[in-house]
């Protein structure tokens, strides 16, 4: 292992790097997006999304972030949204080109218990954030 590592070229430059140290695809498009704070509620429940986890509805624990959120596919990427047409058909007056799918990380509430998941969905400026689910293991 040692003499590969010794013959091996590696150069630095051809393996770019965000800010954070992650390897990208150098254009500037796979950067980490914002997190996003799920707020306390006060008196009425506050917005939270419904996240499908297997065959139950669970939600973001509230006072915790969806953070280290990234685009996956759609928008500015190489991938493309499989199922463009459906969501374009079901949310009238959205911009198909406009359209993301997104990975994050959420703390969910499952019967009680804290829970850190892989969170996907789709997102569309006029439409907000639809379709959120854990991601299978």
């Amino acid at each position: 292992m040692a003499e590969y590592r010794q013959n091996a070229n590696w150069c630095e430059e051809d393996h770019p790097r965000d800010e954070y140290g992650k390897f990208t695809d150098g254009t500037g498009t796979d950067k980490l997006l914002q997190d996003e704070y799920i707020h306390k509620s006060v008196g009425a429940k506050t917005k939270n999304y419904d996240i499908q986890y297997g065959d139950k509805i669970v939600h973001l624990v509230e006072g915790t972030y969806l953070r280290n959120k990234q685009i996956i596919a759609g928008n500015g990427r190489k991938r493309k949204i499989d199922e463009i047409e459906g969501l374009v058909e079901k949310y009238r007056g959205s911009v198909a080109d406009k359209w993301v799918k997104v990975k994050g990380i959420g703390t969910i509430d499952t019967e009680g218990k804290s829970e850190d998941v892989e969170i996907h969905w789709y997102e569309e400026p006029s439409v907000g954030k639809v379709k959120l689910k854990v991601k299978d293991e």
